[in-house]
């Protein structure tokens, strides 16, 4: 038997998921080429604004569309980094 809240669950995570991606348009967001792995695309690092808080979103871009892979709540250290790139533009 599956309870109703892990009914719910995927839908509250398309949610956040969505709320996240909003940073892409941030005009202060901070982006990187992620080099950590070969992946046989281009994947970026972006650091920006989303939901209330500072989040970083991996994403890949497929032609004229953006490919969020993953999303989650910056670090300090990423969220110092924010900051300080904001200040100086």
């Amino acid at each position: 038997m599956v309870s109703d809240q892990s009914c719910c669950q995927p839908q509250k995570a398309r949610c956040a998921f969505r709320a996240r991606g909003s940073c892409l348009w941030d005009p202060f967001a901070l982006v990187e080429l992620d080099e950590s792995e070969e992946y046989g695309e281009g994947r970026f690092l972006l650091t920006g604004r989303a939901a209330g808080g500072i989040v970083v979103v991996v994403y890949t871009e497929r032609g004229e569309r953006v490919r969020i892979i993953s999303a989650r709540e910056a670090t300090e250290y990423e969220r110092r980094n924010y900051y300080r790139a904001a200040k100086e533009d």
